[in-house]
């Protein structure tokens, strides 16, 4: 059985895993690219661990990075057997040793926030990068969370009383917003139509995401974001505000009502650096706390440091 196969059975079994472990999310994120898995077998050659990839390419080089409006990737261990040291370390060394055959150039991975593993990984030469991810703990009281927003946010929302949240079922409609907005920010969408067309379909199919927006009294769109959740947590993804309406609280009352569907569906609610990097809203005024995050890299060739270095002045403004 091929890698991908067991991996899918290995999905299927492990109810606790991320949202963008899953293959449908990787088909989604990968379009027009490679994916694959890493696999540990445990002593009866049953899957005891995951390290699901998407390949790049630049130059003739490999390279493996987190995928476009994924929050988190990284390496799975059977929910059972998670919180072992002894289990972890093995698990990252055979892992290591794996990675070693695909012969790349480079490896970023973004890991969940508060994982343990990361540690692991620093032990086998590879380097952590932390970074903050904003989350808020499961909403018990709605009433009492709103009371501990911030002045701002309450100010905010009185502003966006002429506003409505609507969630659409119109997947065309909801990138065309999207793309109007990067357009006149002069920024480039980290999705292309198909990528998001694909995604949006998957996860509706599996009743894991809903397109949120905020419209006026005319009925058109001036913010939106894309909800998707597992059965832990809801993450806000893509939020894109009108600039037009940058004053109006529709950035507020789309945040709120992320919050209200969070409560609803007993989550954590977690804002990922990308929407923090997209979105002009401070989520601390709503309660979310920041949490540690980690990135493990690794430069298997060193020229590929000198890429980096250009990638990243091209991404600048983007």
């Amino acid at each position: 059985m091929e890698n991908k196969q067991r991996y899918q059975q290995f999905c299927e079994q492990e109810t606790q895993m991320p949202l963008f472990f899953q293959p449908y999310w990787l088909d989604a994120v990968s379009a027009g690219k490679q994916w694959d898995v890493l696999i540990v077998a445990d002593t009866d050659d049953s899957v005891l661990a995951a390290m699901p990839y998407v390949i790049e390419r630049t130059l003739g080089m490999r390279y493996i990075e987190t995928p476009p409006q994924t929050p988190l990737m990284g390496v799975w261990i059977r929910y059972d057997r998670q919180a072992s040291p002894d289990t972890q370390r093995d698990v990252c060394m055979k892992l290591s040793e794996q990675l070693r055959e695909l012969n790349l150039a480079w490896l970023s991975q973004q890991f969940p926030a508060d994982s343990t593993l990361p540690l692991v990984w620093q032990h086998l030469d590879f380097k952590l990068k932390e970074t903050s991810v904003f989350m808020l703990d499961t909403i018990l009281d709605l009433d009492k969370t709103l009371d501990a927003c911030s002045k701002n946010v309450k100010r905010q929302l009185q502003k966006a009383l002429t506003l409505q949240a609507a969630y659409t079922t119109e997947p065309e409609d909801f990138f065309r917003f999207q793309q109007e907005c990067f357009q006149l920010r002069k920024k480039t969408n980290p999705f292309s139509r198909e990528s998001f067309l694909v995604l949006q379909k998957k996860t509706e199919r599996t009743q894991q995401s809903a397109m949120l927006r905020i419209q006026n009294s005319n009925a058109e769109t001036v913010a939106e974001a894309f909800l998707v959740w597992d059965n832990r947590v809801l993450y806000f993804l893509l939020p894109t505000l009108a600039p037009a309406y940058a004053d109006s609280g529709a950035a507020a009352l789309l945040v709120w009502e992320t919050v209200k569907l969070a409560q609803q569906k007993a989550l954590q609610l977690c804002f990922s650096p990308l929407s923090t990097k997209a979105f002009p809203f401070n989520y601390k005024q709503v309660g979310a706390k920041p949490h540690t995050a980690s990135v493990i890299r690794k430069y298997y060739k060193g020229f590929f440091r000198v890429i980096n270095f250009f990638r990243l002045l091209a991404t600048i403004g983007k």
